[in-house]
Formats: structure tokens, sequence, C-alpha cells
């Protein structure tokens, strides 16, 4: 990795990385000011030596693979005559992995953020709208106006070629969103997204306009690729046009101005156009927005057009009559239960009257015990039964129902409900047709012969249910409007429920090596015959059938090395070693976390692979004694349990990913291994899982372990497991010393050294470190991969 030559490195640019740039240069300041005070307070003739690298500015803050930079360290004795002292320098490489990105946006986290706010316009600002948008379109604005403005920074975007991206909600008003790149004299260009569909883009060379498809409710994204002879615009990944500038597209900043609209914009971003490093603040600008005044009126204003409306659940006889047919309809028989079935019943009905025409419901419920069987009926003004949504989860159905002149109207159509989950269903009505939706999917649209419905009903048959919302809303566009005050939409306040418990426990987390947690723990090594040299020590490798074999006698001391070996012996392949990475081991063994006195139970985990061997492992013990460990290995086709002091190793019917998902299943005696959306593994009896605890490792891997649970589904009990571990950090992937030596200099002396290095392996963030060894002082910088 590390080569020594005498090029000097290329010319690189070497502005503020922020963030760890920042941080190296706190902790280099905090130890100048560490060795000033030490040199004020010291007797005169102690011996004192500092290390310091010289002229920092030019030190490589940007590196690119397979390029050899240079950089000086300074050596200086400040008391004594000295002796003579060892130093090394390390180069240490660090990774952000892309797999937490889609949950935890670690890479925005390590990016240099431009903070900004919402104000209001003011006269003062006028001769700048009237430079940005001409003193003619001026005179046709009116109402209210707010304005994108920095935040006390002047971030000025100095790209060739750059793209802007923009993610927004309209939440209220029919005006327009106003995209202006501002050079503080003019606007080169700007581009107008009107709430009606209308992107207009403005530049000196022509004016287009566009017709786009912006979804009401959900997040939109405009996308504008600027370059020097065209502008590209899109809006969620649909291209609408180019517009040619006209002229010079001066470097400038963002600023985002809304005319008699509010939008639900919290950030947006502008990068270099091709590839670039995601971590790179120079060339990807990210902007930090804070909620707008208007906003948060536009968000009290909601809520005062929101009622509560007291209800709860209460027990009922179901009609058969009515349910029967919708039952037969889906080819289920009607079977009475000793679950009691409920109906949502409102403490005052009069507080709800649908009086609007178009309007949505949407509940969000749980079926904690039961066969999940539900039933949403809408009634007219005199009573009249005009639609009925089934949902029957125990055979994964759904039905809809009407009637339409006295006539009866079925629909079916065939869905997965899983049980113990949480599911959303949502029946929105417009001027002519209904459409019913379950977990985001269509299931239905009635296209004619429909009346809204002013009374609900929502009956809940065989099952103990939990509702985690019921609410109605109008879809009237006058909704929409700040000062429309008007009922808007009502919200239940459900009492009188059966949740089902849930438990958090924390996971104990600790590095651990092989002989106490991380090997064959409760498994007797000795049944695994043979013995091949290894490095450092014997690695035990499988002789005949399952170490059937008589056992050697012998005591072997493993390591995370020799681990990698024999598994790479069972699977048949070779497993690569990287010394930096360290094992871990979580264990689930905390009071709330312990399995107690369950016979009948389900683990399950999602887990991702990053880096290193690749190998997880997950096992059950009691009294720190395995009683089973799965060892999965990525791109293998076939796991390895140990149990009962033995082990097997089982095929599967697919390769072992990047992402996994895995299953412990336990009913009394017999105990499944599950993998890779329920794909059954393998089928285990005679193990005792009803008491103990939990655990996960990695060997010699970096794993990112998320939606880790038990779930016991005859008390209806859930145990979440967290790992408390930031899935954001850096994680070391290389340490390498690249030069060292004996530093021998009298007081008043300084010494220069010329480092150098090249890397050849893919990276986030490198640390270059000087150590003095004997007196434990260092110094160090960071840099980003470009």
């Amino acid at each position: 990795m590390a080569g020594k030559s005498g090029q000097n490195p290329q010319s690189k640019g070497t502005p503020e990385l922020g963030g760890y740039l920042l941080l190296a240069g706190i902790l280099v300041l905090g130890f100048a000011i560490t060795v000033l005070f030490s040199a004020i307070t010291k007797e005169p003739d102690t011996p004192f030596l500092e290390a310091y690298f010289n002229d920092h500015k030019s030190l490589p803050q940007r590196v690119e693979p397979f390029e050899e930079y240079n950089f000086s360290v300074g050596f200086r004795s400040t008391g004594g005559d000295g002796s003579a002292q060892r130093y090394s320098v390390n180069l240490e490489l660090y990774k952000l992995y892309d797999v937490t990105e889609g949950t935890y946006n670690c890479r925005s986290q390590f990016r240099d953020k431009t903070h900004m706010r919402w104000t209001l316009l003011n006269e003062t600002e006028q001769p700048m709208l009237a430079a940005m948008f001409g003193q003619e379109r001026m005179e046709q604005f009116v109402d209210l106006w707010t304005v994108y403005v920095e935040d006390e920074v002047d971030h000025s975007i100095n790209m060739g070629e750059y793209i802007i991206d923009i993610p927004f909600r309209f939440a209220s008003g029919m005006g327009e969103l106003d995209i202006v790149s501002w050079t503080g004299e003019r606007a080169p260009f700007y581009i107008s997204i009107g709430r009606d569909g209308v992107v207009t883009v403005f530049t000196a060379g022509e004016e287009r306009s566009f017709k786009a498809e912006f979804t009401e409710g959900n997040t939109n994204t405009f996308s504008a690729e600027i370059s020097e002879d065209t502008i590209n615009v899109s809006v969620n990944g649909e291209v609408l046009g180019s517009v040619s500038p006209g002229t010079t597209l001066e470097q400038g900043r963002i600023i985002l101005i809304t005319r008699n609209l509010a939008v639900d914009l919290r950030e947006f971003s502008v990068f270099r156009s091709g590839d670039i490093n995601p971590l790179d603040s120079l060339n990807y600008l990210e902007y930090k927005i804070e909620s707008s005044a208007m906003m948060d009126l536009n968000s009290k204003l909601k809520a005062l057009k929101e009622r509560k409306v007291e209800a709860q659940i209460a027990g009922f006889e179901p009609e058969r009559d009515l349910i029967t047919p919708m039952l037969d309809e889906i080819g289920v028989e009607y079977m009475a239960s000793s679950l009691p079935s409920y109906m949502l019943v409102l403490e005052n009905a009069s507080d709800l009257n649908i009086s609007y025409a178009r309007h949505a419901v949407s509940v969000s419920y749980e079926t904690s015990s039961g066969d999940g069987t539900y039933v949403l009926t809408g009634y007219g003004k005199d009573n009249e039964t005009l639609f009925a949504l089934l949902i029957h989860e125990g055979l994964g159905l759904t039905a809809l129902y009407q009637w339409e002149g006295g006539i009866v109207r079925y629909q079916t159509r065939h869905k997965e409900l899983v049980r113990m989950r949480k599911h959303d269903v949502a029946l929105v009505f417009s001027d002519d047709n209904l459409t019913v939706g379950v977990d985001g999917e269509i299931m239905f649209v009635m296209e004619e012969g429909y009346l809204a419905s002013t009374r609900l009903d929502f009956e809940m048959m065989n099952t103990r249910p939990y509702i985690y919302s019921f609410r109605i809303a109008s879809l009237d566009e006058r909704c929409d409007d700040p000062l429309y005050f008007d009922v808007c939409s009502y919200a239940l306040d459900i009492r009188g429920q059966y949740r089902p418990r849930n438990v958090q426990e924390a996971a104990v987390q600790q590095g651990a090596n092989l002989t106490s947690h991380m090997g064959l723990r409760g498994v007797n090594l000795q049944n695994l015959m043979g013995v091949f040299e290894g490095a450092g020590a014997g690695v035990m490798v499988p002789v005949g059938d399952n170490g059937s074999d008589e056992a050697s006698n012998q005591t072997l001391i493993f390591t995370s090395y020799d681990e990698i070996r024999l598994l790479g012996s069972l699977l048949g392949k070779e497993i690569p070693y990287n010394p930096t990475i360290t094992d871990s081991f979580i264990s689930f063994d905390g009071y709330m976390a312990r399995v107690r006195n369950w016979p009948t139970h389900e683990f399950g985990m999602s887990y991702a692979t990053l880096e290193g061997a690749r190998i997880v492992s997950v096992g059950f013990a009691f009294q720190d004694e395995d009683i089973l460990k799965v060892v999965i290995a990525e791109g293998a086709q076939e796991i390895i349990i140990f149990y009962n002091d033995t082990y097997q190793i089982v095929p599967i019917n697919t390769t072992i990913g990047n992402w996994t998902e895995f299953n412990i299943v336990t009913d009394g005696n017999l105990t499944s291994i599950v993998l890779e959306k329920r794909q059954e593994a393998v089928n285990l009896s005679g193990l005792d899982l009803s008491n103990g605890y939990y655990y996960v490792s990695s060997i010699n891997t970096y794993a990112h372990f998320k939606h880790v649970g038990v779930y016991n589904p005859i008390i209806h009990q859930r145990k979440l497991l967290i790992i408390e571990e930031d899935p954001c950090r850096l994680r070391k992937i290389s340490d390498e010393r690249i030069g060292e030596g004996l530093i021998d200099i009298t007081q008043g002396d300084e010494q220069r050294l010329i480092e150098r290095f090249t890397i050849e392996t893919p990276f986030d963030y490198g640390l270059i470190n000087v150590s003095l060894d004997e007196t434990n002082r260092s110094v160090h910088y960071w840099f980003l991969s470009t």
C-alpha cells in the first residue's frame, strides 16, 4: 500500500474538509497549546521533544488511488540535551458504508451543511427581486412572499456543471416556487414551479414552459442539470425538456422564493456533475432548512380544522346474515369463535357527520390474536348500506361489496396479509368513484354508482385488534387554504383497547475472543477431528462423518484467524482475513431480553455484512453454554449448525447475499432455521430453547444488525432487541506503519523528514498519525478519498 519514491505528489486542491479536518485542526491546535504550556511550566533542563507537520496547508487532503503523496514531519527539542526517541508514522484507512444510507443518511451526517431559514420579504428587497425577475413581471406578483436566504453564510456555487436536487411537498396555496440563480447583481436563470403543474424556465436566451405530473400529498423531487450550453429539468425522474441559457452562467448561489404557496421543504442539495465522492463537501453542497413561520402557522391552522371524536372498543354479536354472504363470496365458511367480536363505538355520534362528498378514510390496525376478520361498512343518509369492505387476514383475502339500487355486487382480490403486523387501509371517495388501498397497494376502484357515506362502522370479528389510528379527512381544496377554518378532518381518540405488550431491551455488546464467546462454545471441539498446522495454533478440521471417529485428546487455543481457517475448511472455500477488523459479540441477556419459559417463540433479524471475512453467527445459550449456534458466510450455499456436541453442514437453495434475513422458530421440541424471506433451511428436534438468551456475533467482519426481536404468539408479547451502536461510525479497514526511526537532537535543534505513501485500497477517510513512542505524544491529520 505504501510506496517509496522521489516523485512529488500532483498538485491537489486543499480546501478545508469540515467535520474531520476541522476536528483534526482543533486537535493539532490543542496539541500546540499543550506543548506551549509544558514548555513554560517544565524545569529548564527537562528534555522535551515535539512533532509537527511542516507547511500544513500543503498536506494532501484529497487522495486518489495509486497516486504517490508526500508530507513533511518536523521534530523540535525544547529542553535539556535530549536523548534518542523512537518515532512511528502510521497510515489508517476508514470506510463509511452505503448499506446504512437509506435508513440513517450516514453520508449526509459527514458532510458540511449550509443552514438556511425562511424569512418574509420586505420593501428593501424589492430592488433585488426586480433585478431577478424584471419590473414587468414583478408588478404581477401579489399576496404573500417568503424567500430562502442563507444564514450568515454566502455559500456560493463554484462548479462548472452541477445538478440542483430539491425534494418538496405542496402544503397549501395555489401559487409557485421559484428557484433563482443569483450572482449578487442579476439572475442568469430562474425556474418557476407552479402548483398547477406548469414548470417554466427563464433565461436570457429563451423562456420555455413544461407540463409536469406532481403527486399531491407526497414528496416530489425537482432536478435541474446546469451546464454552460443547456439547462435540463425533470420532475420525479421524468425529463421535461431543456432550455438554452443564452449567456454565461456565472457562479453564484441558489435562492428559493415562494409566492402565494406554502411548501414543506426542509433540505436540498447542489452537486457537481459526474462521478464524485458524496462525502466531498466541496463538490456536494447540502442545505438544511429551518421550518418557516408560514409552515408553522399553517400547521397550527390545520390543527384547528381537525376535531377529536371519542370512541371505544365494545363487544357485540355480529349479524350472520350480513357477514355470511361476504365470506361465501371469498370461499370462507362462517364459524363461531371463542374470541369475542368488537365494534368501534362513538361516544357522541352526532359529532361525526361526514357531510363532504370528497373525503378519505384511513385506518391503521394490528391483529394481536384471532383470525383477523374486519368489516368496514358505510351507510347513507337513510341508513342504507352503500358499501362494505371485508378483510380476512387468516386466509390472506380481501373482498368488497356494494348495494346499488338494491343490487349487491362483489369484487374479490387475493392479498397476503401477515398477522401480528401493522396494516394500513385507505378509502378515497372522489366525485364519481371509490378507491380502496391496502398497505399502499390499490385493491379496488369502484367507478360508478357511489354516494358518500355519512356514517361508518368498523367491526372486528373473532379477533382481538389494536387500532393505531382512525381518521376521516375532507379532500376539499379549500382545506389547503390557511384562512379556511371549517372542520376538515376527524380523528378518533380510541379507548378500551388491548395493546400487544412490547419490550425493548438494549443489547450488551463487548469485544470477544474465540475461547470465551466466538468459538464453538458449548460444543465438544473434539468431535471436530484432525489437526493441521495453522499460523500460531493448531486448527481442528472435520474428518469422517460429523466427527464420528475417535477424538484426539488435545487442548487447543483458537484465535479468530484459526476459526476462519476452520470454517473455510468446513465450507470448502478460502476466507480472507483482515487483522484490522475485530470480532464482536452481542448478547441479549438482560433481564427483560431473556427468554423465560417460552417453549413456543420466534427470533428474527436482518443484517448486512460490510467488510472482512463476512461471517456472522447466531446462537442461543443457557447459563453461558451454547445450545444452538448457526454460522452464516456471505457467498456460501450452505450454513453450519452446531448443536448437541456436533455440527451439521446444511445446503440451502440460494446463495447467501449481502443482506440476509434470519429466523429461529421453535415450537416445543421442534426448531426450524429459516433464511432468506422465509425459505426453510433445516428442522432440528430435541433442542430446549424455552429458557436462555440469544446472541449474534461477527467473525473478523463488520456487520450491521437491524430488526432484531423475539415474539411469543401465545401471549402476544414482543421483545424488541436494540443494539446500541452508531451505524454511521467510521470503521477502520487498514492500519499500516509507513515510517519509523530514531530522532536524536539536542535542545533548540530541529529535524525534518519526508514521508511518502500510496493507497491502493478503496476507502472514504484516511488518517496520518505521527507518534513519539516513549512519551505517547502524537500529531495527526485527516484526508478524504477523491
